[in-house]
């Protein structure tokens, strides 16, 4: 009588399902296998939530041998994002590929938010707009099986222009206007009639501005100021 092949599969890292084809087989448990026919079979595992599935392999049985087969589960990557300035809790956090797959994560209490991505995959890494914040420009992030990484994602506080404009004629509604460049990006009325007015003016974004003031009599030269994430300058 002609023996059978043995075939015993192990498995590390996670537990899938094993398949075999190709040929006739008994399932003697504990992941033995006996392979009754002189084929050749293929073996493969399931996938596993979170995990790289291993490829299949092939065995060729031939007459009373003892094979072993091993499969190891990879952990895909995952990555941690870190958010601080503002409010940390409940921000949205997007991990997109360029292929359009993407996934949402929104921070907990301590401003966290982690994701398990595909292996060997750029993505890119966005956080929402947060009001009266600069919103951080996206990170992007390539990572392999078993690897674990963090970012940080840092809000600072919009620029503030504090502006003081004084008009001895003591006028009221006095249009004044914030540009950048040549956009206007504010407009706002001051009231002179006490001789002085101030107001706090916050912008979207950093850099050189120019405020001007258009009042009904007189004339007020233009102010140019720089404006820096997270500190009030002022124009007099």
């Amino acid at each position: 009588v002609e023996m059978c092949d043995t075939l015993q599969v192990s498995q590390t890292g996670a537990t899938g399902t094993i398949t075999i084809t190709g040929g006739d087989f008994d399932d003697l448990t504990g992941g033995l296998y006996r392979l009754k026919e002189k084929v050749e079979y293929t073996v493969s595992v399931s996938d596993v939530a979170d995990f790289i599935t291993p490829s299949a392999q092939t065995v060729t049985a031939t007459h009373d041998q003892s094979r072993t087969m091993s499969f190891t589960y990879i952990h895909k990557p995952v990555l941690t994002v870190n958010v601080t300035g503002g409010t940390v809790a409940g921000r949205s956090v997007v991990f997109s590929t360029a292929g359009g797959t993407s996934v949402t994560k929104t921070t907990d209490s301590a401003g966290k938010a982690e994701a398990v991505l595909e292996a060997d995959t750029e993505y890119t890494i966005t956080v929402d707009a947060q009001e009266h914040y600069i919103t951080p420009s996206a990170q992007t992030k390539t990572m392999s099986g078993g690897d674990t990484d963090s970012i940080t994602f840092t809000y600072v506080a919009c620029p503030i222009i504090a502006i003081t404009l004084t008009d001895t004629k003591l006028q009221n509604a006095i249009p004044v206007s914030v540009w950048k460049g040549s956009a206007k990006v504010k407009d706002i009325t001051m009231n002179c009639s006490t001789g002085t007015a101030t107001n706090n003016v916050e912008v979207s974004e950093p850099g050189a501005y120019t405020i001007k003031a258009t009042p009904a009599s007189g004339t007020v030269a233009d102010v140019s100021v720089t404006a820096t994430a997270g500190t009030t300058v002022t124009a007099t």
